[in-house]
């Protein structure tokens, strides 16, 4: 009979990641519902900021920012409902002592749901995006694309990041977070540029949604 092997170290947690990441990679492949519900329903709403600004007859950038803000918006659900709560729903289904006993890092465990996440949410901003643009006939104008993708990467790290802090506070404060979360989900996305650009507010407001 051969040695049992266990994986320790840098294996253990890079196999912990794959592992994690690999049902969030599947599940866009084997259920196709999530384009209704990601992609279709968004656009209603997104279509009504748009026909609200045409109404009003505001410049058709604005209709630019609605379709990629809202594109972008995807990832900030994600990173909300599917990263930072994700312990919250793990302990109230019984399985975070299972993540806990295990000898696989925690941070693994974030890491690979981070990274089966940003495949899902790429794919529905990259859906929300071509539909949006194609339906309102946007068109956008990049200077430097290298220069937007490293922005774009670095922001997606720093945003899932910050989902791996929230698991714990989401954690702590069980459905006290979540109700914070939906209470504050439509003043971030006013006060983050998704819907108008920031310069639209006054002084101060824009400086403290800058901050």
């Amino acid at each position: 009979m051969l040695p049992l092997h266990k994986d320790t170290g840098w294996r253990l947690f890079a196999r912990t990641v794959r592992a994690r990441a690999y049902p969030r990679f599947v599940l866009h492949f084997r259920e196709h519902w999530w384009m209704l519900f990601d992609v279709i329903l968004p656009l209603v709403g997104l279509s009504a900021y748009v026909f609200v600004y045409r109404a009003i007859s505001a410049p058709p950038e604005l209709v630019g920012f609605v379709i990629l803000g809202g594109a972008m918006s995807a990832y900030w659900m994600n990173v909300m409902w599917t990263m930072a709560n994700q312990w919250f729903w793990e302990k109230e289904t019984g399985n975070l002592p299972l993540y806990i006993m295990s000898p696989a890092s925690l941070m693994a465990v974030l890491l690979g749901m981070a990274c089966g996440g940003m495949f899902g949410a790429t794919l529905r901003a990259a859906s929300i995006l071509l539909v949006g643009s194609f339906l309102f006939h946007v068109q956008y104008s990049i200077s430097s694309l290298p220069l937007a993708a490293a922005a774009f990467v670095l922001a997606l790290i720093a945003l899932y990041g910050m989902g791996m802090m929230f698991a714990s506070l989401f954690l702590l404060f069980s459905r006290e977070g979540w109700h914070m979360v939906q209470l504050m989900q439509e003043p971030v996305f006013l006060l983050s540029g998704t819907y108008f650009p920031i310069r639209g507010f006054n002084t101060w407001v824009a400086g403290a949604a800058s901050f």
